[in-house]
């Protein structure tokens, strides 16, 4: 008989319902149980699973038959929701970001380590097949050295939705930079822009990001960010990356694509990429890391990596000259 893996869910959000499909979909994972700050949510999702619905996140802890804990949550409860579940010998997949800090994340890497867990960010993005064949291509270098990099995520995030994040710099542009780290390794330079260009009530909150990268091996990345408009143009830049090779250009545009048929808060979401690549993440983690201790694709280290770009950004202003 297969070994199964238990898994439980904190968090029962819109993304959470992937992550579930990501469980039911691997070869070894076993739904166990669900946990939400609102009890009625979760006995809601455990009667139509027919799984346990945790009172608790502590008593999601105690249970054995939980193997490991897809951390769902807000933002603000990353951080001790896996501190907790690595402290009770729980292997943890934690939905980006992390954390909100540098430290909180290279704390959470600590504490896993020391209690001999896994715990992998959600860096769903380089789960798709598109993105595994352009990293093979620029490995195998058929195409030449890779010159530079566009990667966009550009959609309407309404301002009541918006507050519930922390901008799109670290909610969205965040997703771009790991994916240029994984394509293209450690970067050397960073420069960027961030503006509120629609939002009446949160102008605190960013709604246009623009980063620029220049990696240690020469390839310079351009990433931008929004949730101030929707594209719904056949050449849409609602999620896409497009490198430039030397001898050819690579370029994954996930409109190509689409599942109207889904309900979903914002436009990408209801891309058959974007959903897949929750399914595959999830599925990675159970078979390959946990089963067959294969290394993740991307660690707690990138994340780290990630975060002191995007801190780097929010911390330096530009100068900016008025013409």
């Amino acid at each position: 008989m297969e070994k199964a893996v238990g898994i439980a869910v904190s968090g029962l959000g819109e993304i959470s319902q992937l992550h579930i499909k990501g469980i039911l979909r691997s070869k070894h994972g076993k739904l166990i149980g669900v946990f939400s700050h609102s009890h009625e949510r979760a006995r809601e999702i455990a009667r139509m699973y027919g799984i346990k619905a945790y009172s608790s996140y502590e008593e999601l802890c105690r249970d054995n038959d939980v193997d490991a804990v897809i951390i769902a949550s807000k933002d603000e409860d990353h951080l001790p929701q896996t501190v907790e579940a690595a402290k009770a010998g729980k292997h943890v997949l934690v939905e980006k970001p992390p954390a909100l800090t540098v430290t909180d994340v290279e704390f959470m890497n600590k504490i896993c380590k020391e209690n001999n867990v896994i715990c992998m960010p959600v860096h769903n993005y380089i789960y798709t097949p598109q993105m595994m064949r352009l990293k093979d291509i620029i490995m195998r270098g058929d195409l030449g050295k890779p010159l530079y990099a566009f990667a966009s995520v550009f959609h309407k995030i309404s301002e009541e939705n918006a507050r519930k994040y922390h901008g799109t710099l670290i909610t969205q542009a965040y997703h771009l930079v790991y994916s240029l780290l994984f394509l293209f390794g450690d970067a050397e330079y960073v420069t960027g822009y961030l503006d509120n260009v629609s939002y009446k009530e949160y102008k605190n909150i960013d709604d246009l990001a623009i980063v620029i990268l220049k990696f240690k091996n020469g390839v310079v990345g351009h990433i931008l960010s929004g949730w101030c408009c929707d594209d719904p143009t056949p050449t849409s830049w609602t999620w896409m990356v497009k490198v430039f090779l030397e001898k050819g250009v690579f370029t994954f545009n996930s409109m190509e694509a689409l599942s109207y048929s889904q309900s979903a808060s914002y436009y990408q979401s209801r891309t058959i990429d974007f959903q897949e690549s929750f399914f595959n993440i999830v599925s990675y983690f159970i078979d390959n890391v946990i089963i067959n201790k294969e290394p993740p694709l991307s660690t707690m280290e990138d994340a780290i990596k990630t975060f002191k770009i995007l801190e780097s950004i929010k911390s330096h202003k530009i100068d900016i000259a008025r013409i």
